[in-house]
């Protein structure tokens, strides 16, 4: 298997990411924050099976990812992109995945938005839209999953909080596009141990998937609706980078710091 998967032609600038261990490789003119990750010993407590260990990295966290000249653009804008890299796999048939979180609210009441972008590898978005996400144990009055494969986009609405799961066998790579305003609210997922519903894999279909209930949920749940190469939003074409649409038309993006 190769190492290096050349990414660039979905990120809109030069990328690539090793497909060993997730990391990624950035051009001379590309910055970002110092990276981050999560371990599983960090996650263990969002899994539906505390019990069994998993492998000690489970996703990479790159902050602030931009070229030198278009740092200016981003910072008018008053946003970040970001990009995530999780590992393929599962921990005792759980599809490995990201923590879990909602937004902070803006000032018109609501949580902010957020869009996302698959450049690599197949993913499912476990999305709950709560009645107070700021709650230890919010109303869930909705929940989606929304599977995109790289090219594909999704806006995450506001009061939803939001997963993002790896369902491929190869690490996925997803880019998001946020308000700096906005800052993640964790509470209720470590709270609850957790997004509403956990994604297994199928054992008498390995190449399909199944959810079942966190049981730390005590409301009732709503049953999850299933959807696919969801955009959301018709400015989102499938095949012009978030990174190149947002420096062609960063005015599209203004209802990511004022939602309504």
């Amino acid at each position: 298997m190769e190492q290096l998967k050349d990414i660039s032609s979905l990120a809109g600038f030069p990328l690539a990411v090793n497909l060993i261990d997730g990391m990624l490789l950035l051009s001379n003119d590309v910055t970002s924050d110092p990276p981050g990750l999560r371990t599983f010993e960090e996650m263990r407590p969002l899994f539906a099976d505390v019990a069994t260990n998993g492998p000690s990295v489970l996703y990479h966290l790159y902050r602030s990812v931009r070229r030198d000249r278009d740092t200016q653009a981003l910072e008018r804008a008053g946003l970040r992109y970001d990009i995530t890299v999780t590992m393929p796999g599962t921990v005792n048939g759980e599809y490995i995945k990201t923590a879990g979180h909602y937004h902070s609210r803006g000032p018109a009441g609501i949580t902010y938005p957020e869009v996302y972008e698959v450049l690599h590898g197949q993913a499912a978005f476990l999305l709950q839209k709560a009645d107070n996400p700021e709650l230890l144990s919010p109303q869930i009055e909705e929940v989606w999953l929304v599977v995109c494969k790289a090219g594909e986009k999704i806006v995450i609405p506001p009061d939803c909080g939001h997963v993002t799961i790896n369902i491929g066998t190869e690490p996925l790579v997803v880019s998001d596009l946020i308000t700096l305003n906005s800052r993640n609210v964790y509470i209720s997922f470590q709270e609850l141990r957790g997004a509403a519903y956990y994604l297994l894999q199928d054992q008498s279909k390995p190449e399909d998937f199944r959810l079942i209930k966190n049981p730390n949920y005590t409301n009732a749940l709503p049953t999850p609706r299933l959807l696919s190469s969801s955009r959301w939003h018709p400015f989102l074409p499938e095949r012009q980078p978030l990174y190149t649409l947002f420096l062609t038309s960063p005015n599209i993006f203004d209802f990511l710091d004022t939602p309504a």
